[in-house]
C-alpha cells in the first residue's frame, strides 16, 4: 500500500463511522458497538501499516479519547456509545490529534445544544439546569464526593452527541488540511 494512500483510508474510516453512528444516534438514540469497533479495528490496523499515525499514538489518541468522555458519562451527560464513539475516532486520529478533536467536539456540542434549545424554545430552562448542575457538582467536588449526575435536572429534549463528535472531527480535519499552524 503507498503511504500516501494511508491518511486517506484512515480519512474515508472515520468519515464511514461517524455517518454511520450519526444515522443510528438520530434514529435511534445510541451508537451501535458494531459501528465502533469496524472504526477501532480500521484505525489500530491503519495506524501499523507505513504512513499510518503508528500504533502507540493510536492507542493513546484511543485512551485520551475514552478517558475525556468518561466523566461526562459517569454524570448521566452523555451515553456510554459516545464514549465509545470518541476512543474508536482516537484510534484513528491518533495522539495528540484527538485532544483537538475532543476541543472541538465540545465546543460543537455547546453550539448545536443552544441550537438546539433556542429552536425548542426552552433556553431559559436549559440555562436554569444548566446553572443547577454546576452548583451540585460544585457542592459534591467541594464535600469530596465525585459527582454522578443524581441531583441533576432531567431534560426532555437531549441532542445526539455523535453529531458533535463528527462536527468537531470534520472540523479539525478541515483545519489541519488547511495548514493551520496551531489548531488548539
Amino acid at each position: 500500500m503507498p503511504v500516501a494512500s494511508v491518511p486517506v483510508l484512515t480519512f474515508v474510516a472515520a468519515a464511514a463511522m461517524l455517518a454511520a453512528a450519526v444515522w443510528h444516534d438520530v434514529r435511534y438514540r445510541r451508537v451501535p458497538n458494531a459501528v465502533v469497533l469496524g472504526g477501532t479495528l480500521a484505525g489500530l490496523a491503519l495506524a501499523g501499516v507505513p504512513g499510518g499515525v503508528g500504533v502507540m499514538n493510536a492507542l493513546g489518541g484511543m485512551a485520551a479519547g475514552f478517558a475525556v468522555l468518561l466523566p461526562l458519562y459517569l454524570m448521566r451527560v452523555t451515553g456510554a456509545g459516545d464514549v465509545k464513539l470518541m476512543a474508536a475516532v482516537g484510534a484513528l486520529a491518533g495522539w495528540p490529534a484527538i485532544v483537538g478533536i475532543a476541543l472541538a467536539s465540545f465546543v460543537a456540542g455547546g453550539v448545536l445544544s443552544l441550537a438546539l434549545a433556542l429552536r425548542l424554545r426552552v433556553l431559559p430552562g436549559v440555562l436554569r439546569n444548566l446553572r443547577t448542575a454546576a452548583v451540585v457538582t460544585v457542592a459534591e467536588l467541594a464535600s469530596g464526593r465525585l459527582p454522578d449526575g443524581a441531583g441533576f435536572p432531567v431534560t426532555s429534549a437531549r441532542m445526539p452527541y455523535a453529531i458533535a463528535i463528527a462536527a468537531g472531527a470534520a472540523v479539525y480535519s478541515l483545519l489541519a488540511a488547511s495548514g493551520a499552524r496551531s489548531i488548539f
